[in-house]
This record gives C-alpha cells, sequence and structure tokens, in this order.
C-alpha cells in the first residue's frame, strides 16, 4: 500500500508510524511574513503589527492553538465513531497566555513560550453526560497535539550557513 503525503488509506490499514512534515521561508523584504507550506496547502504565517508584522496571516501562537482545537475535534469525531455515541457537534475555544518580552529580547523572567493553555470544548448530543466525560478522557489520552504539548518531545535542530551566492 502506497500513502501519499497528505493522504490516508481507504482500507482500513493501518499506517504505523509516518512523518508529518511542514516547511517554513522568509517572504522576502517583510518584516515577519513566512510563507509556509504543509502537505499540499500552503498559507503565510505572520504576527500583528504591535510585534513588528503586518498581521497578514494567523501568529505561530495561533496556529499552535488551531492545531490544538483542530486535532481535538477530529479526536472527539474518531473516538465517538469508535464508541458508537452520537455528536451533534463539538467546538473549542483555545486560549494561551505569553509574554513577548523574552521572545523580543527584552529584559523579562518569563520563559518565552506559552505561560498556560486555557482549552474548553463543548459537546452537544443525546447521549448521557457520563459517557461524553469518558469520551473526553480517551480525547485527552490519544489526541496527538495534546499528547506533544503535555509530554516532552525531542526536537532535533540542525541549522546551515550559506552565502548568498549559494542560495538557490
Amino acid at each position: 500500500m502506497t500513502v501519499s503525503p497528505g493522504s490516508a488509506p481507504t482500507d482500513g490499514a493501518s499506517l504505523g508510524h509516518v512523518r508529518v512534515q511542514a516547511s517554513a521561508r522568509l517572504i522576502p523584504d517583510t518584516p515577519l511574513q513566512v510563507s509556509v507550506t504543509a502537505g499540499r496547502h500552503s498559507f503565510v504565517a505572520d504576527e500583528p503589527e504591535s510585534y513588528g508584522g503586518t498581521d497578514v496571516g494567523p501568529s505561530p501562537g495561533q496556529m499552535m492553538l488551531a492545531a490544538l482545537g483542530a486535532c481535538q475535534i477530529m479526536t472527539f469525531q474518531i473516538w465517538a465513531r469508535k464508541l458508537g455515541l452520537r455528536m451533534d457537534g463539538v467546538e473549542v475555544s483555545v486560549s494561551g497566555d505569553l509574554d513577548p518580552q523574552s521572545w523580543i529580547g527584552e529584559e523579562s523572567s518569563n520563559r518565552p513560550g506559552f505561560s498556560q493553555i486555557l482549552f474548553k470544548a463543548t459537546v452537544t448530543g443525546p447521549e448521557p453526560e457520563e459517557r461524553y466525560a469518558e469520551l473526553a478522557r480517551l480525547v485527552d489520552e490519544h489526541c496527538p497535539i495534546m499528547d506533544s504539548l503535555l509530554d516532552v518531545v525531542p526536537v532535533l535542530t540542525e541549522v546551515e550557513f550559506k552565502s548568498p551566492d549559494q542560495v538557490s
């Protein structure tokens, strides 16, 4: 079986481990705009004007929060089907507390990342509340983005330096 990037097998076969990839490149002559490619999708990331950007796209922090929200909703759907639960809808709201001072090189004793993330899900449907509570527990246990945020994930960094004549 062959699985191309951004697709999944339709025959119920197991994927095993897959490598999810994205790439990003600074858009020339912009303060902070970044062209992002994720699978077959492309978009622009930016920062608000108050942080030196032009606000033409979501910030990386907003994308991370959105990734958590979207992944949780998808995981709710997957596990509701697996458990035979009916859901009429699921909505989430995700916010995070962030002190940008450390990120931009200003004096701060705070970490550059989120100090906390607030997540709220609202599930609607006809099932008893305890069934949805079990569903929520399973979602938190199986959501890949939640897992990546709650457990330390090694980030292997490699930086390559090129002179202007080496750039294609």
